[in-house]
Parts: C-alpha cells; sequence; structure tokens
C-alpha cells in the first residue's frame, strides 16, 4: 500500500502506473475511496484504544493492522509521521465522517 500525500495523489499514481509495465501486477489506485483519519500526538493511544478491537499498543511503528474503528472496517498504521505517537485510520470514504465525530 502507498500512501501518497493528497495533493500529490494523482501524480504518484501515474508513476507508480509507468514503473509497473512489464510486470504482471495490478494498480488498484483507491484514492477516491478511502478517507484516512490521523489521530497524532501524545495522548493518541488513549484516543484511539476505546474506539477500536486492535491491540494498538502491541502495534509496532510502520505496522499496519486490520480491524474496525468505531464499529467500521479500518486498517490502522502506526507510523508517527509527524514526530509524535500516533495512528492513521484508513476507511472507506462512507464511514469518514462516523469514524471522525467518534
Amino acid at each position: 500500500m502507498v500512501v501518497a500525500n493528497a495533493s500529490n495523489a494523482a501524480a504518484v499514481s501515474d508513476a507508480l502506473a509507468e514503473r509497473i509495465e512489464g510486470f504482471r501486477v495490478v494498480l488498484d489506485d483507491r484514492s477516491l475511496a478511502t478517507a484516512l483519519v490521523a489521530i497524532q500526538g501524545p495522548l493518541s493511544r488513549q484516543v484511539m484504544a476505546p474506539l477500536t478491537d486492535l491491540a494498538i499498543a502491541d502495534l509496532r511503528n510502520y505496522a499496519i493492522g486490520d480491524g474496525h474503528v468505531a464499529g467500521q472496517p479500518a486498517l490502522v498504521a502506526r507510523t508517527g509521521y509527524t514526530g509524535e505517537d500516533g495512528f492513521e485510520v484508513f476507511v472507506d470514504v462512507a464511514s469518514a465522517g462516523h469514524v471522525w465525530t467518534r
């Protein structure tokens, strides 16, 4: 899975399409169907823990887990890209508002 900055999503998708030419792979660009909610900072574990069925304390840095957040199917990554501990929650676009509100 590649996560590009939203403003670069099309350019990244185009570059990947060029790079896979000649290989037996399929590029499935889910940018318009997937939302990302980032929960970052020193309280991120306390915020996330009651909202998910994943053992987020056990999720290592740069790992991803498959579970539920706020009752919605989600992938949860722990990259800490802001320099703080944190989680990136990937959900279907239709679920993003519910996850954000929770």
